[in-house]
């Protein structure tokens, strides 16, 4: 048993994660469910090495699968979420989404959803993937945020969900598209893919 510190430890080690970047993610229970000990919580060592060491998204598959790029959802902290819900429940949790401005919404979300019938949708915590959807629409909040209609993803989110896709700081969402691939590494990413955490 690792204590949060020592979990989020080998999570910085591992994948250069901050502490509270790490004790969000376990937050999700993407390493099992904490358990308290004493004060503090700890957790389960194999599953924390375990999420430490899965592999990079594919991004080789990934461009192949989505030709139009991919909408990353950053999932920031306070946001409730849970690895072991069920999918129906983890779509409505994400769903909606931070405000944006309305060109931006416009061009990164309603003209990929109109052009090519669909937008595939992924939602990271502290990089980490925690779900692949397809968005099916999109619509204002009375209080200005986005509501997505999600929808389970094909084939491709094997190539992304339960595995590493690290995107650098910037804003709650990240527009990926296969143009981002620059070396060899990057198409050759681990394939087939980590099987998802059961």
């Amino acid at each position: 048993m690792l204590s949060e510190r020592a979990a989020a430890e080998v999570l910085a080690a591992r994948q250069g994660l901050g502490r509270e970047q790490a004790r969000q993610l376990l937050l999700t229970g993407a390493a099992g469910a904490g358990r308290r000990v004493g004060r503090s919580t700890g957790y389960d060592d194999v599953l924390v090495h375990d999420l430490a060491q899965r592999p990079p998204a594919a991004l080789g598959f990934l461009a192949e699968t989505c030709p139009h790029g991919v909408h990353v959802a950053r999932i920031r902290r306070g946001r409730t979420f849970r690895c072991d819900w069920p999918w129906v429940r983890q779509a409505e949790a994400l769903a909606v989404q931070p405000p944006m401005t309305p060109m931006t919404r416009a061009l990164v979300v309603h003209v990929p959803l109109v052009a090519f019938d669909g937008l595939p949708w992924v939602a990271t915590v502290s990089g980490f993937v925690v779900l692949a959807a397809v968005a099916t629409g999109a619509r204002l909040t009375e209080d200005g945020r986005i509501r997505f209609d999600l929808e389970p993803a094909g084939d491709w989110r094997e190539a992304v969900e339960g595995r590493w896709f690290h995107t650098g700081p910037g804003r709650h969402w990240f527009a990926w598209h296969p143009d981002r691939l620059t070396s060899p590494a990057d198409t050759m990413s681990a394939w087939p893919p980590h099987p998802p955490a059961s």
